[in-house]
């Protein structure tokens, strides 16, 4: 099977030297205004300049799509690789030299795992509630990322079949929670409350690390969030 090979959009502008490997990269200080880079996940944003130094040590600034490489050496996980390569490109940050995305990226991941991330794909486009409105998973999950995770919570990468049953039966047993406005004003709820943002040490050393997305799609985080709001 093709590889998936990517290479930075507009690779000449990073170049110092013309020879290969070189020992730095230019970073421009306009990308602290960036309105898109700023608006990246903060694992993307992160991965962005490493993924560009792994450019440089190729001539044409080429990558070779391997999560499983590019996970030990950049010290991460293959989905938050998967995720922010995902991301980079929808954003025009990296484009594909060739390849093709869906294909090569699930083709890096365990044979079951793929399989199981398939299956979320096909219920996601089509998961509806009782009343037919198409339930919004994939958004609500990218709203959990975009509040929690720049505080320290982990990133949720993958809308699995679990996750999708969890935001369906908030989503059927609420009204409120029939839009992503409550959702929005859910998760910066939860932010504020301390041990869910921050976690807990027991003065025996046990302890909770905090909310993370599958805690805060249980009813009982809910109502306590609900009721510690209100």
């Amino acid at each position: 099977m093709t590889k998936l090979i990517i290479k930075p959009k507009n690779w000449g502008s990073f170049q110092h030297y013309r020879n290969r490997r070189p020992p730095w990269i230019k970073l421009h200080r306009t990308i602290l205004d960036d309105f898109d880079y700023q608006g990246l996940h903060l694992a993307s944003k992160a991965l962005a300049p490493c993924l560009w130094l792994i450019a440089s040590e190729q001539d044409e600034g080429h990558i070779e799509v391997d999560l499983t490489k590019l996970a030990w050496r950049l010290r991460v996980s293959q989905s938050e690789i998967d995720f922010a390569i995902k991301e980079l490109i929808s954003k025009g940050f990296f484009v594909i030299a060739s390849g093709s995305l869906a294909s090569c990226l699930q083709s890096a991941i365990p044979e079951r795992e793929t399989e199981t991330e398939a299956e979320g794909e096909t219920e996601i486009a089509t998961l509806l509630s009782a009343k037919g409105q198409r339930i919004p998973v994939q958004e609500i999950m990218s709203l959990y990322n975009e509040i929690c995770v720049p505080l320290g919570r982990p990133m949720a990468s993958v809308m699995n079949k679990k996750r999708q049953q969890a935001v369906r039966k908030v989503w059927q047993q609420s009204e409120y929670a029939r839009d992503l406005g409550w959702w929005r004003e859910y998760f910066q709820s939860a932010m504020k409350i301390e041990y869910m943002a921050k976690g807990f040490t027991n003065p025996d050393g046990s302890g909770w690390k905090g909310a993370d997305f599958d805690y805060l799609l249980q009813e009982k985080a809910i109502v306590k969030v609900v009721e510690h709001s209100a």
